[in-house]
């Protein structure tokens, strides 16, 4: 009976056993490992060998056991695999222990045999599992930590490393407490978590490792058990101090699986939790975040993504490629680099910024995180909506660019304004101008109108940038700027206002008309002509561009109206410190300055210098006849005359009372003693009325006087020799030339 329920036991026991003889043959197989190789008892026992059941590859494992039993007092052990009857192979963990006969003899090998297939498989799925989702958090472009249910350490993301400056080593054991500044601002956040069991998008001051505190955006989540017990929280936290929530971030931790692997039931359920965490973290990051396939079809997308292209996840995993949502210009790059990361994913740059295009064909800039999911053709990226961020770098370059502009504008009307303060004539003030104009509006053209005599004909005083001008005159009337007092824009654009009818009109034009005013009177007009319109720009940036333009116009204007208006004060004092009011020929200061220049000029050029003097025979009996009104209108038509015979270079004054004096530089004496004769002629021939009262004819004694290179005479012997001559002439009889 006992053999019976012994035999029973051996047959029916659920493992393998196999009794295997000295030569190799099965001696005893039980029901269990039949059934898995499909053959009977009659068919193995005593014939086969129990190689036959065992790879050829297991074979060596299966010598080495059998020699290990064979000096060994206890059970050994080793995994083989086992030749199943259809052909696959089972791994097989058996156990051996010799059997002795009565005299101490090894009469036998028992193996006991345990199918560890399906756990084996189970253990490297796990294995797997654990390093893909360790990679999506190890990759993740969010700091994450992760405490225990008593709030220490126990893992610490590579991104947080790079945040808060410390190692996972460093923070191991420590509360995560430490990590914050403010207590207050800690206890109200705890309060929060405590109440509803997570906190999403808390700013909050944190500390960094170098003492420095940075604003983060928290999000912590508390992790639970299946019977409901905390078993530890997870932290995600987003570096708030650059771009003042730009860049949202999370934080997410989740407690490090410490679960052993010995049994099969909790090896599925440490999957499955881990599983379950990794996936919380993939929807939660606060970012768009996709799995790759390696031909480029998104098989895993999260809400955020859902919500940035604008479909459902139904639509787009196993379906949409992500080629679908970027732009064509960037697909030819980041084709490449799918490529290649696919061959080495070092080769391949991880971040870089796109052009996205969701399902309403909306562009949106994004900050794009990619990395290769080890051991797998897939990659996982994440997206960042930058889109405002850009826009606010754009904003805040084009602020630098407009300030730049700015200090250059200044800086040049600055330096033409001090410029034009030392002008002594026009001349010079208009190159100046066109210098400085030419700098400050480099793609436009104009011209400068200056008012003479009248105030309503404008005479054109300098061209710039190419302008060209149908009439170096403009009335006043034709310039609604001139005509308002004011500032005139126009374009020839629909809508762009009334023309000015002293413009050519050309296509795509804008223009301004600027009276020049100073002291409250206009005195010309600043004309801008450009070719930029706005179908370049947006109507914002195209109305700044032209707001500054005019700006800047009705600045260069104030310094240009200024500045002539200065150098015309400077103009009339200098006329009237040189010129004599009646006449208005030279004074005889100015004359015995440019006596003693010609004279200083002659000797070192070895050139001549001619004086002539002349006094109006018999004035004071004019003055007596006719009245000092007369005699005064007298010498003022006598200086009109002199200003019309002299050379360019001569210098005619009135020397005093009714005496004149012409200096001639560089004149022979033939030619000076006819140019006396002539004027004498002149003046005798010149017919006088004042007050509807003919004056009489009246006449000049001369005196010449001369020098040249062999003279030893001085400025003051030539003049007084001219004198004598003088004096000479009208003891003379007067009415005459004398040369001395």
């Amino acid at each position: 009976m006992e053999m019976e329920l012994y035999t029973s036991l051996i047959e029916d026991f659920p493992v393998f056993l196999v009794a295997v003889g000295h030569d190799g043959k099965i001696l005893l197989a039980n029901n269990a490992l039949l059934d898995v190789i499909g053959c009977t008892k009659s068919e193995i026992v005593g014939i086969k060998s129990f190689t036959s059941l065992i790879p050829e590859s297991n074979h060596e494992a299966l010598f080495k056991l059998f020699g290990m039993i064979e000096i060994s007092s206890i059970e050994q052990k080793v995994e083989l695999e086992l030749i199943t009857a259809s052909g696959d192979q089972l791994l097989v963990e058996w156990h051996g222990r010799k059997i002795r006969d009565p005299g101490g003899a090894i009469k036998a090998v028992v193996c006991l045999g345990v199918d560890i297939t399906q756990r084996k498989i189970n253990d490297v799925e796990q294995i797997q599992t654990k390093e893909y989702l360790e990679n999506v958090l190890e990759n993740s472009p969010d700091a994450i930590g992760i405490a225990d249910h008593k709030g220490r350490f126990i893992h610490w993301n590579r991104m947080a490393a790079e945040l808060y400056g410390y190692t996972i080593e460093e923070l191991l054991g420590k509360k995560t407490f430490d990590l914050y500044a403010d207590p207050e601002m800690l206890n109200k956040m705890l309060a929060q978590l405590r109440s509803e069991g997570f906190v999403k998008n808390y700013e909050i001051d944190m500390k960094r490792k170098d003492g420095s505190i940075i604003p983060f955006d928290v999000s912590i989540s508390i992790l639970k058990s299946k019977n409901s017990t905390i078993v530890g929280s997870v932290c995600v936290a987003r570096n708030l101090s650059e771009t003042k929530r730009t860049l949202q971030a999370l934080e997410i931790a989740h407690e490090k699986l410490q679960l052993e692997a010995e049994e099969r039931q909790q090896t599925w359920e440490a999957l499955k939790k881990s599983q379950t965490e990794y996936c919380t973290i993939f929807e939660n990051t606060g970012n768009a975040m996709i799995i790759i396939e390696d031909d480029t079809i998104i098989s895993l997308a999260n809400d955020e993504f859902a919500k940035l292209s604008g479909y459902t996840k139904d639509e787009i995993q196993g379906i949409k490629s992500w080629t679908e949502f970027f732009v064509d210009e960037n697909l030819t790059w980041m084709t490449e680099y799918h490529r290649l990361r696919r061959i080495n994913s070092y080769t391949a740059p991880k971040n870089y910024e796109a052009c996205f295009k969701n399902g309403q064909e909306q562009f949106k800039d994004v900050y794009m995180t990619v990395a290769t999911i080890p051991q797998s053709k897939k990659s996982v990226a994440s997206l960042l909506d930058i889109t405002e961020r850009k826009r606010a770098e754009e904003s805040l370059k084009q602020s630098h660019k407009e300030l730049e502009q700015r200090s250059y504008e200044i800086t040049q009307l600055n330096e033409m304004l001090d410029l034009l303060q030392v002008c002594n004539v026009r001349e010079e003030t208009y190159h100046i101008i066109s210098h400085f104009v030419q700098k400050l509006f480099q793609s436009e053209s104009g011209f400068l109108g200056i008012f003479k005599d009248s105030h309503s004909v404008l005479d054109v005083a300098m061209v710039w940038g190419g302008y060209e001008i149908n009439e170096q005159s403009i009335r006043h009337d034709d310039c609604w700027g001139l005509r308002q007092g004011k500032a005139h824009v126009a374009s020839t654009e629909p809508g762009g206002g009334v023309l000015c009818s002293h413009i050519q009109v050309l296509p795509s034009m804008n223009y301004f008309c600027v009276p020049l005013v100073a002291q409250g009177e206009v005195m010309g007009l600043f004309h801008l002509r450009s070719g930029f319109t706005d179908g370049n720009h947006s109507p914002e940036s195209f109305r700044r561009i032209m707001d500054s333009k005019q700006r800047l116009a009705a600045a260069v204007t104030d310094h240009i109206a200024l500045a002539l208006s200065n150098l015309g004060l400077r103009e009339t004092l200098r006329v009237q410190s040189i010129r004599d009011p009646l006449t208005g020929l030279f004074n005889r200061r100015f004359m015995e300055e440019s006596l003693e220049r010609e004279f200083s000029r002659a000797k070192r050029q070895k050139v001549t210098v001619a004086i002539i003097m002349m006094d109006i025979d018999h004035f004071k009996h004019f003055n007596d006849t006719y009245g000092h009104d007369a005699g005064d209108f007298l010498l003022s038509e006598i200086g009109t005359l002199l200003k019309k015979m002299v050379r360019g270079d001569d210098i005619a004054c009135r020397y005093g009372g009714e005496e004149f004096i012409i200096i001639m530089p560089t004149a022979p004496k033939d030619i000076v003693f006819k140019r006396a004769e002539d004027i004498r002629h002149q003046v005798k021939n010149l017919h006088v009325q004042h007050q509807n009262i003919d004056l009489g004819t009246v006449s000049v004694s001369i005196g010449v006087s001369h020098y040249d290179e062999h003279s030893t005479m001085t400025s003051t012997t030539v003049l007084k020799a001219a004198d004598m001559a003088l004096y000479q002439a009208k003891n003379q009889g007067r009415d005459r030339v004398v040369i001395a």
